[in-house]
């Protein structure tokens, strides 16, 4: 049809449904550039402060140390050294493999550490982006993004950058292979298992994650399934972990027995539960020698009010799910959640039979990227689970960087000499 006076046709009117599904097209597409942008940025920081870290720190005993067995004139020799260590001896190894290519400057050796540790940023944001979204993303990438003890521990030279990137794979393949079992999430579960439990007994703590997401699938065939692999795997990788479990002498460390002297389990699951959350702080703000600064109280109160507000808004999530045959939670998150409660087991266990693993700060920082993903997840959860996400958020880009440029007391060595 034309208008009167030949104007041109005239256009039929457009239903509201259809007018206002064109308007929505456009409507959030300035928001989400925006979501993007900030989580680019936060990416961006998490990786300089770790570049920071990489270069604005001084060496310290256990990194001089294990430079002295990196040099080792061949892998045997690596082996003999790491064979009064307490540790499995895998990250040495491949420290050793790394100075020999290229070259034995500390930097080269602190770098292996910092590409770990950007990886494991990487490998957990774009996990969270996939699965939950970019708001999810962003809270995983500032939590751990700003992680004092993942800044920390992705520039030294010790093996917990490299804990916690296998852990982290660990997780994922362990959820892959009970929500898809097939030979080849079989296998890749079993390389995670056996890189975890090569660099280092908290390794241990990842055995219970698939058996235990079987469980909570309620898969009976899978769960035993789940935990014929995790013994192979143990079995597989047993000799370091049964001489670090029976033959080595207890924690000699100075520090860490005047730290623990006079306490109890409890006291050892409190201290991992502060350092798992986003305010902890680098040196430790608890313990002897602590540095406590008049923020760090409020910061602790925000962060357990941010955990708890995410817990309950689990537990609502949980109860509207439940029933629901085709789904029973969100796999990664009880994978996550599955591995903190494996460590809070381990550190308490560990502590009852004489043997504490717990130093503060150390312990913690292999399972910051679980913990991460978990923050992530709440903001996908019911109320007031996402209301919790955005206060443990908020508390990590309020810590972000605390405590930047300090480090252990210890030798100092000079990083741009080769050893």
């Amino acid at each position: 049809p034309r208008r009167r006076g030949g104007r041109g046709p005239v256009t039929a009117p457009q239903p509201a449904p259809a007018r206002e599904a064109a308007e929505g097209e456009s409507r959030p597409a300035r928001p989400r550039r925006a979501l993007v942008l900030a989580l680019g940025l936060v990416i961006a920081l998490g990786i300089l402060l770790r570049l920071s870290s990489w270069f604005g720190t001084e060496l310290w005993l256990d990194e001089y140390h294990s430079l002295l067995v990196a040099e080792a004139p061949d892998l045997d020799g690596v082996l003999g050294l790491v064979a009064a260590d307490p540790h499995p001896p895998l990250y040495w190894v491949v420290l050793h493999l790394v100075l020999r290519l290229l070259g034995s400057d500390p930097l080269v050796a602190r770098g292996l550490s910092f590409m770990l540790g950007v990886a494991t940023l990487l490998l957990a944001t774009s996990v969270a982006l996939r699965r939950w979204g970019v708001p999810a993303a962003i809270v995983a990438s500032t939590v751990l993004g700003g992680s004092a003890l993942a800044i920390r521990y992705s520039a030294e030279i010790r093996p917990y950058a490299f804990v916690a990137f296998a852990l982290l794979l660990g997780v994922l393949a362990s959820q892959a292979a009970v929500d898809r079992p097939s030979i080849r999430t079989y296998l890749a579960q079993a390389f995670a298992l056996a890189l975890a439990l090569g660099l280092n007994f908290f390794g241990v703590t990842l055995l219970a994650v698939g058996p235990g997401l079987a469980l909570v699938r309620r898969k009976g065939r899978l769960v035993l399934h789940q935990a014929a692999l995790a013994a192979l795997a143990f079995l597989a990788v047993s000799p370091p972990l049964v001489r670090v479990a029976t033959r080595l002498p207890a924690e000699a460390n100075e520090y860490v027995k005047a730290h623990w002297e006079g306490r109890t389990a409890a006291d050892a699951l409190v201290a991992v539960g502060r350092d798992l959350l986003p305010s902890a702080r680098w040196p430790a703000a608890h313990g002897p020698g602590a540095r406590r600064t008049p923020i760090d109280p409020l910061l602790e109160g925000l962060a357990v009010a941010g955990a708890l507000l995410a817990a309950a808004g689990a537990s609502r999530t949980a109860r509207e799910e439940r029933g629901a045959s085709e789904r029973r939670g969100d796999g990664l998150a009880w994978a996550c959640a599955l591995l903190l409660g494996a460590a809070a087991a381990l550190a308490f266990f560990s502590f009852a039979v004489g043997r504490p693993v717990v130093t503060p700060g150390r312990f913690a920082a292999s399972f910051v990227p679980a913990a991460a993903l978990l923050c992530g997840a709440a903001a996908t959860w019911r109320m007031p689970g996402p209301a919790g996400a955005v206060v443990l958020a908020l508390v990590a880009a309020l810590n972000v960087g605390a405590s930047m440029g300090s480090a252990e007391p210890g030798i100092r060595v000079d990083p741009g000499r080769v050893l």
